[in-house]
């Protein structure tokens, strides 16, 4: 899979030719981009065009094209099907995983998401890091005593102070900037972590603790949450310092490409520096090899360096 992002925001049209991504301007300038280096094409502008055969080719090569609305919100995402043999393999273990490996699967995942929920407010120098970590040592298998909601209004309170957290667009016009960059990255997030669990074999849509049964990609909302926290300090760093009014502030171009160039951050995983686009893949990859020796201990979770 490649390393580059790719955001076209002006009107263009897109084809492809000797497996490069050929983009052409109105005014008809040509810039070609190697498709083995890709891993994500944003399109945000409706008035884009887009062959067939370059969708296929997206396909072909495992990149995701995620398509945003109106708002320059990520509304869709292309990711592709895969028709090797590990398909009906893993898919089949994945389907006849038992509820108690589930339960420590999501054990391991919020106690993986609260540590680095920890972690933010410790490098932020922000007050209630002691107490995130202990509570991150208490989540039980399933969190059953939901530590995840009780760390959630700990750590949004120690954040961003007097904050209330959604993830669907306000009425308001003037949105609070932080929950427009939050949902931003969320959603650049989760659709990489989508690509990476097709590629895998494993089904999308079934979770380990998420089961909406409208949700396409529930085992993504599952493990997007240990991935949550990168976002959140870059939205912190990006908005928080010398800002008084968040309403004040737009959500634009250089904010956005911000956001994407997350995925070039680096993290550390399995004992090893990774940026955050190779830390999904080794975290989904670990999973397959949990499902496959039903062990939950053998995910591999990323955290700060």
């Amino acid at each position: 899979m490649g390393w580059r992002t790719v955001y076209i925001s002006n009107k263009n049209n897109l084809s492809q030719s000797l497996n490069n991504l050929i983009i052409k301007s109105k005014d008809g300038q040509t810039v070609s981009v190697p498709l083995n280096d890709i891993s994500v094409v944003v399109l945000d502008n409706l008035q884009t065009n887009i062959s067939a055969s370059l969708l296929s080719k997206f396909a072909d090569e495992g990149i995701s094209l995620f398509v945003c609305d109106y708002k320059h919100m990520p509304s869709g995402i292309c990711i592709p099907f895969n028709n090797h043999s590990r398909l009906t393999g893993i898919s089949k273990l994945q389907i006849c995983s038992s509820e108690p490996f589930k339960k420590r699967c999501w054990q391991k995942i919020i106690q993986a998401k609260i540590s680095n929920q920890a972690n933010v407010i410790k490098l932020l120098r922000l007050e209630n890091y002691i107490l995130l970590e202990n509570l991150s040592k208490k989540v039980s298998s399933g969190d059953a005593s939901n530590i995840e909601g009780q760390s959630a209004k700990i750590y949004w309170k120690s954040l961003f102070g007097d904050f209330i957290r959604t993830n669907k667009p306000s009425k308001i016009k003037n949105d609070d900037i932080r929950n427009i960059a939050l949902n931003y990255g969320y959603s650049i997030i989760r659709g990489t972590i989508a690509r990476s669990i097709a590629a895998a074999g494993l089904f999308p849509s079934i979770g380990v603790h998420h089961s909406n049964d409208l949700n396409s990609f529930n085992l993504a909302d599952d493990f997007i949450e240990p991935f949550r926290p990168f976002v959140d300090i870059e939205v912190y760093n990006m908005y928080v310092k010398n800002r008084s009014d968040f309403s004040l502030v737009n959500f634009i171009k250089t904010d956005k490409i911000k956001l994407l160039e997350l995925l070039q951050k680096n993290v550390f995983i399995d004992n090893k520096k990774e940026t955050i686009l190779n830390a999904i893949e080794v975290s989904i990859y670990s999973f397959v090899k949990a499902v496959k020796e039903k062990e939950p201990y053998k995910i591999l979770m990323p955290s700060f360096l």
